[in-house]
C-alpha cells in the first residue's frame, strides 16, 4: 500500500481508522461498501472524496464518475468542493447532451462495464444502491399492474424477491480484477435499514454480496446537532456524523470514529483533529478555555475557534495532520500486546 494507491476521506482520523495512515483511508484498486443513516452524511463523505481526488496529483488521471441514482443532491459543488471538482464529476453515461444515471443494478453494471472498456483510471460512486430497481423488478410490476387490470397473466404471488441481491451476487465480482489492474475505486453507498435480527441493529438491502466483496465496509450514524446560541436562540450548524468501520481487511482494526460536518464547511477535518490531540492529552485547555498548542510550528495559546482558523491561515493543516497520525501510531504502540514472533 504506497501513498500513490490511497485517497483521503477528508477526515484524517477516518483514514487512520480505515489504513493506519493519515494521509488516505481509500485505497485504489478496491471497491469499498458505505452504508449509513438518514441525515449521517453519506453524500458529504462522497463529494468529499472526489474533491480529494481532484486536489491529489495521483489522481490526475482518474475519471471522477458520480452515479447520482437518486437525482435529488442540490449541493453547490464548486461553493463546497471547489470549481476544480465541479468541473471533473462525471456521471456515467451522457445521452442527447443530458447526464445518464443508473436505475438498474443491471444498468450499474453497465456502466461500471463502460468505466472498464474506457481504460483510463477512475472513481466511481454509486450513490445509492438503494435508489436502483432490476429487471427482474420491472417485470414483476408489469405482471401484477396488468393482472390488476383484468389480464391474463401468471404471477408467483409467493416470490418477494426484487431481484438485486441476485444481480450483485452475479456481477460484482468480476469487477475486482479491473479495479485492481486499472488502480480504480468503487464505493457503493447504501441506506441503512431496521435489522430483524437479534443480533444486528441494522441492515440493508442488496444482498451479501455487497458486503462479501468489499475490502471494507463503514457505517455512519447520526450522532447530534452542532448548535451554536445567537440572539437567545440555538441555531443549527450542521451534525455530529458517527463513522464505524465494521469490515477491514486493509488493517484487520475497527475503528469508531465522530466527524463534525457543517452545512456552511463540510467535514471540519482540522476541528476533529485539535479535540484528538486534547483528548489524548498531547494538548492542555486551561479553565479559560486556552488551548496550548505545541507541534506545530512556534507554540500558541488560543481559544479553539482562534486557534483552528490560525492553523487554516497560516497554512499548518499538514503539519496537524502528521503530528495527529504520530500520536495514533504512538497509542497503537503502547497499547499493543508484546508477544515473540512464533515465524521468525
Amino acid at each position: 500500500m504506497s501513498k500513490s494507491n490511497l485517497l483521503s476521506t477528508g477526515c484524517t482520523l477516518l483514514n487512520l481508522s480505515m489504513t493506519g495512515r493519515p494521509e488516505g483511508g481509500w485505497v485504489a484498486g478496491h471497491y469499498f461498501l458505505f452504508v449509513g443513516d438518514s441525515d449521517s452524511g453519506k453524500s458529504w463523505f462522497m463529494h468529499t472524496t472526489m474533491a480529494e481526488a481532484s486536489i491529489n496529483p495521483a489522481f490526475d488521471e482518474h475519471r471522477l464518475i458520480y452515479d447520482n441514482t437518486e437525482v435529488k443532491s442540490l449541493m453547490d459543488i464548486s461553493r463546497y468542493f471547489g470549481q476544480r471538482c465541479a468541473d471533473r464529476i462525471e456521471p456515467p453515461r451522457v445521452a442527447d447532451g443530458e447526464p445518464v444515471f443508473s436505475q438498474t443494478t443491471e444498468e450499474f453494471y453497465y456502466h461500471l462495464d463502460d468505466a472498464v472498456e474506457d481504460g483510463r483510471p477512475f472513481i466511481y460512486i454509486l450513490d445509492s444502491q438503494d435508489s436502483l430497481s432490476s429487471e427482474r423488478e420491472s417485470t414483476k410490476f408489469d405482471k401484477q399492474k396488468a393482472k390488476a387490470r383484468g389480464k391474463k397473466v401468471q404471477v408467483s404471488d409467493g416470490d418477494y424477491s426484487d431481484g438485486k441481491a441476485k444481480s450483485h451476487s452475479a456481477n460484482l465480482r468480476q469487477f475486482m480484477g479491473p479495479l485492481a489492474r486499472m488502480n480504480s475505486l468503487l464505493i457503493v453507498v447504501n441506506q441503512s435499514r431496521d435489522s430483524f435480527s437479534m443480533f444486528e441493529r441494522d441492515s440493508y438491502s442488496g444482498g451479501r454480496a455487497l458486503k462479501f466483496y468489499a475490502v471494507a465496509q463503514l457505517w455512519s450514524y447520526h450522532a447530534g446537532m452542532l448548535q451554536r446560541e445567537f440572539r437567545g436562540i440555538k441555531r443549527q450548524l450542521g451534525i455530529r456524523s458517527r463513522v464505524k468501520v465494521k469490515k477491514n481487511h486493509i488493517t484487520g482494526r475497527m475503528g469508531d470514529v465522530e466527524v463534525p460536518i457543517y452545512h456552511s464547511h463540510g467535514i471540519d477535518d482540522v476541528g476533529c483533529n485539535v479535540d484528538y490531540l486534547l483528548a489524548e492529552g498531547i494538548w492542555a485547555k486551561n479553565k479559560k478555555g486556552i488551548i496550548k498548542a505545541t507541534g506545530i510550528g512556534p507554540a500558541m495559546e488560543l481559544q479553539r475557534e482562534k486557534l483552528i482558523r490560525q492553523i487554516e491561515e497560516k497554512g499548518l493543516e499538514e503539519d496537524l495532520a502528521e503530528l495527529v497520525g504520530e500520536t495514533w501510531k504512538g497509542v497503537e504502540e503502547a497499547t499493543a500486546v508484546k508477544r515473540k514472533s512464533r515465524y521468525e
